[in-house]
């Protein structure tokens, strides 16, 4: 099973975001959407405003927070490192 994951910092998601999103997951068995979190960054959003978004418009993934290296939450999925 291929699983890969996408880095959001968005605030709010973009045309093109969702656009990578779902050219992305046609690629991969399981997209796992990555919603960053860092309380010294004003987001406009909360962090579950940010995920109830992307989970409205692309329903198909997963979506998970992470607030240390992306390397780690990877490896935490058992994600393709490639």
């Amino acid at each position: 099973m291929i699983k890969n994951v996408y880095l959001v910092k968005y605030d709010p998601i973009t045309i093109v975001q969702l656009n990578i999103i779902r050219r992305a997951n046609k690629f991969v068995n399981k997209l796992i959407i990555s919603i960053y979190i860092n309380e010294n960054i004003n987001f406009c959003f909360s962090p579950l405003e940010r995920k109830n978004t992307i989970k409205k418009v692309a329903k198909e993934v997963s979506c998970e927070y992470y607030d240390g290296l992306l390397i780690s939450f990877m490896k935490t999925f058992n994600s393709n490192l490639n």
